[in-house]
């Protein structure tokens, strides 16, 4: 019975270290696309399927010391049984040997040597040793006592009550409250506008310890509580169809109270005065919070110090927003993506493009008509920009270098569908137009004004004339399963 309890224990440790691991490695397996090197890319826009991932990625992967000790209970406790199922089973072996016939009967089939097999010495020391820890009714009621608190941790996180607001529950141990993952707050199935008490009732109903990422849906008058916090764990916020007219220092983002946070995106949210609230201008705002998007919304200034709170080398995604000027602080901060698109603005400071650390660029759909024409030489590790649907007709010369350096024919650098540009060129590849039209510069033009035939493979690998949508929030994908 002590060799089958044994096993039974090494079962039910395979199963948790590697077993469960594997079934969740296999199911995300099935989804990966092995040449894209990436889940299908609207995956990361459905937000049950991003929470239920990270809850799960938790599971398949170890992220500190603590979760590597943790783990190697199982494996420690899994050879130290086979070292004891070991034990057990060579001294079976030894007393078999030692009751059978000194002349057995029947055929010899292998030779048996006495000096291979453990002396009666080990055997007997093995069998009190294992004796002695099975019939130790301390020892079990331990375990027994042990397994009751476990089974009744299980039951009581089991117990509490399933919420509307909760898109993904889970039960935590010890937790007194609904615990949830992901929260959303639809004002429009909630019958309200979004009026702080409300919302601060409706965050009041769970743990708030365990909330990953927080919805916010079809709230024309939202006033942000300061029960926002509370959410210690909290990685992402979403807010889609909202006007914020409320949101404090009180609830601000900050290092202490939000050190998880990592991305917040506000898709048709129009704030008061097309202005930041306070709560994204916290002197400690965290820094890990390196995503930042508004898409279609009327944000139309930035306070002047921004830089010095968000953080550097974020992604910043503000598509769709009414800027007039390039604000100066967005610069300053460095961003690796910059998404400017739809934005009313008729130039861009040279320092774009001599950011360190700048390797995406979007202002398509702007009102430029020429770049900056004194920009030092491209050094930064940036992988395209795009200018469709601008009025730029041509480009200076300091930008060959770096179409030089990425040139592709299958993923050209440069996008500029819908341009004058791009216009001239499909006239002079389909003979209509002999040249380009002709341009000024101080700094002198590029080489893709020219448009002898020499020059039309450059031409080819360094443009793309098509319409693209690299790295811009799915806001068209978010609206078909929104709420309007």
């Amino acid at each position: 019975m002590h060799l089958v309890a044994l096993l039974c224990d090494c079962l039910l440790d395979l199963v948790t270290s590697v077993g469960i691991p594997l079934l969740l490695v296999i199911s995300y397996a099935q989804e990966f696309d092995t040449k894209a090197g990436n889940f299908n890319v609207l995956r990361w826009f459905q937000d049950r399927w991003l929470v239920n991932s990270m809850n799960e990625f938790n599971i398949i992967l170890i992220l500190s010391w603590g979760d590597l000790a943790t783990r190697m209970v199982f494996a420690v406790s899994m050879l130290i049984n086979l070292t004891t199922m070991e034990g057990l089973m060579s001294a079976a072996t030894s007393t078999d040997y030692r009751n059978s016939p000194a002349s057995p009967q029947g055929a010899i089939i292998a030779p048996f040597d006495k000096l291979d097999a453990p002396g009666p010495g080990h055997a007997h020391n093995v069998v009190v040793w294992t004796d002695r820890l099975a019939s130790s009714k301390l020892m079990r009621s331990a375990f027994f006592f042990w397994g009751v608190v476990i089974l009744g941790l299980h039951i009581h996180a089991e117990t509490n009550p399933m919420l509307p607001q909760c898109l993904v529950q889970v039960h935590p141990w010890g937790v007194s409250k609904p615990a949830c993952s992901l929260v959303l707050l639809n004002c429009l199935a909630d019958d309200t506008d979004g009026e702080q008490e409300h919302v601060a009732s409706q965050w009041s109903q769970f743990d708030s310890n365990s909330v990953r990422c927080l919805l916010v849906r079809n709230c024309p008058r939202f006033e942000m509580p300061s029960t926002l916090a509370s959410f210690e764990s909290l990685n992402t916020l979403k807010a889609y169809n909202t006007t914020i007219i409320k949101w404090e220092d009180d609830a601000a983002f900050t290092q202490r109270s939000h050190p998880n946070m990592q991305g917040a995106m506000f898709m048709r949210v129009n704030l008061t005065n097309g202005e930041l609230p306070p709560g994204l201008q916290s002197s400690n705002f965290p820094p890990s919070l390196n995503m930042i998007g508004f898409v279609v919304s009327n944000l139309r200034v930035l306070p002047d110090d921004l830089h010095l709170k968000w953080p550097r080398y974020s992604a910043i995604h503000f598509d769709t927003t009414q800027f007039t000027e390039f604000p100066e602080p967005l610069w300053k901060i460095r961003p690796t993506i910059l998404i400017m698109s739809y934005n009313p603005i008729e130039s861009v400071p040279k320092e774009l493009f001599e950011l360190e650390a700048m390797w995406y660029l979007d202002l398509a759909g702007t009102k430029l008509s020429a770049l900056p024409d004194d920009v030092a030489v491209l050094v930064n590790p940036l992988v395209g920009v795009n200018l469709g649907g601008t009025n730029i007709s041509s480009f200076p010369s300091w930008i060959d270098p770096w179409l030089k350096r990425m040139a592709n024919p299958f993923s050209p650098p440069l996008a500029a569908a819908g341009t004058p540009y791009c216009l001239q060129r499909e006239q002079i590849f389909s003979g209509t137009r002999t040249k380009f039209l002709a341009t000024t510069s101080s700094t002198g033009v590029s080489a893709l004004m020219n448009s002898s035939e020499a020059n039309r493979a450059f031409l080819a690998n360094t443009v793309n004339c098509q319409p693209s949508f690299l790295y811009r929030y799915a806001l068209a994908f978010e609206d078909t399963f929104q709420t309007l």
